[in-house]
């Protein structure tokens, strides 16, 4: 198995380029092409000049871009990540946590095992992978996990030493989102996190609420439901 998500391959080769950079005179951040404002410093670009300078860059795995590290090129702020993301796929090619760049595929191994763990999104790399995961689930830009990530309990999906996927759960605890990289699909993970949100969770309720599944989310509750019940709860489906 391997990370299929298009967010998550990473860079082929990084390397220097020397270029002309619009450089944002308030606080020296520097942009591809000319730009209006500054997210930055939040300053207004008119005082911003254009240099001729070497900076890091990448070739994204995914399309082959090459990817200058300036300041448009950063993953969106809103997501408490801070890296590096291809303009032309959305792959992320490296992401900065404790100082340190990770490529995703890196950030997201661990110690668990190759068995199937769910565990809970209870540190800050792991909140940060939540973070990229809503990424790579985003609609109209916006991940679920950015609307109101405090109104959420999320835990972590981990085969073969790899975080893989989440479900999350509101304050009603109801399970608003499930989801489990391409790669890592069919293996049994969704069931397993479903399995752990019933038993270990909701093991005081008697339903199993979904809120707005997906055309494939309602697919995938069809196929493990038995005349509907989960794993022990009846299944409330809530639009």
């Amino acid at each position: 198995m391997k990370l299929r998500s298009q967010l998550f391959q990473g860079y082929a080769r990084k390397h220097n380029i020397t270029d002309d950079f619009i450089q944002c005179n308030s606080c020296s951040s520097l942009f591809d092409t000319d730009v209006n404002y500054c997210p930055e410093c939040e300053s207004i670009m008119h005082r911003s000049t254009s240099i001729h300078t070497t900076i890091e860059a990448a070739d994204c795995s995914n399309c082959d871009q090459p990817i200058p590290y300036t300041r448009e090129n950063r993953v969106n702020t809103n997501y408490n990540i801070f890296g590096y993301i291809c303009d032309s796929c959305q792959n992320i090619l490296e992401l900065k946590f404790d100082e340190v760049f990770y490529e995703p595929s890196s950030f997201l191994k661990n110690d668990l095992g190759s068995s199937i763990e769910v565990t809970l999104a209870d540190s800050n790399k792991k909140e940060t992978i939540v973070w990229m995961f809503s990424l790579q689930t985003k609609v109209n830009d916006i991940g679920f996990f950015s609307y109101q990530p405090d109104d959420y309990t999320v835990w972590l999906a981990s085969i073969n030493n790899t975080y893989c996927g989440y479900v999350a759960l509101n304050d009603d605890d109801e399970l608003n989102q499930i989801w489990v990289d391409e790669g890592y699909r069919r293996s049994g993970i969704a069931t397993k996190l479903v399995e752990f949100v019933c038993s270990s969770v909701l093991d005081q309720q008697a339903e199993l609420v979904i809120t707005s599944p997906t055309d494939s989310g309602r697919e995938f509750f069809d196929s493990i439901q038995q005349d509907g019940r989960v794993f022990g709860k009846d299944l409330i489906v809530s639009y």
